[in-house]
């Protein structure tokens, strides 16, 4: 099985919290907002935003709501919660696999903002916003081999700041569609079989069990993740 890797908080925060723009106005090539230490790897903790803009921690084996953003299609929010770095502003990059195949279904990568926090962590700036957060696009997707709602999937966040701490976490989740006034298209387009324009009450089942893969004829996808 595929174990989350991340590295966790030991201890109190050796801080070091530093949040200052130049004169020159808002300027981000400008402005620190480092916390922790400095002399220690980066820190970070996977989280998803749910369907009400509330943040959860995103662990090994978290159902991850499907949502739909305004540009359309069904994505999942992750973001992080992070130490030992700047976080004004960080690259987060998201994707997404598929255990049985290690195929790539979904790539995104984008600039966020982290804040510090009470809690001595950064965490999003403005929390229930989609900017602060990676939109990774888990379907309609073409060519896949399993559904993607209901089936486990290797999610990877990599960070990094502009001085060029790095940090990174895997983890192991299973997409749910998460909006009852959606869930019949959401189900539909994230199906194995849909594709753009079909008919939702037309699409075969995909024909593979919740969790398992299709390329070995029913092996557990969480057991052959880690193999």
């Amino acid at each position: 099985m595929t174990r989350p890797r991340f590295r966790a908080s030991h201890g109190a925060l050796l801080a070091l919290c530093a949040c200052t723009s130049g004169s020159e106005g808002p300027d981000a090539s400008a402005e620190t907002c480092f916390l922790g230490d400095p002399s220690k790897s980066a820190i970070i903790e996977p989280i998803f935003r749910q369907v009400d803009g509330s943040i959860a921690k995103l662990e090994e084996g978290s159902s991850v709501p499907l949502i739909l953003p305004p540009q359309g299609g069904k994505v999942i929010f992750v973001g992080v919660r992070a130490q030992n770095l700047d976080g004004c502003p960080i690259e987060i990059s998201a994707s997404m696999r598929d255990p049985c195949s290690n195929a790539l279904v979904a790539l995104e990568r984008r600039p966020i903002r982290l804040t510090p926090t009470a809690s001595g962590w950064l965490e999003p700036l403005l929390p229930t916003e989609i900017v602060n957060y990676s939109n990774l696009p888990a379907c309609p997707r073409a060519g896949l081999e399993r559904d993607i709602e209901g089936q486990p999937y290797e999610i990877t966040i990599r960070v990094e700041d502009k001085s060029g701490r790095k940090a990174e976490a895997k983890v192991s989740a299973v997409p749910f569609c998460a909006e009852p006034e959606f869930r019949d298209r959401c189900t539909c387009e994230c199906r194995a079989a849909y594709r753009q324009g079909d008919t939702c009450e037309a699409l075969p089942d995909s024909g593979v069990p919740a969790g398992t893969c299709a390329l070995d004829g029913g092996t557990d996808a969480a057991t052959d993740a880690g193999t």
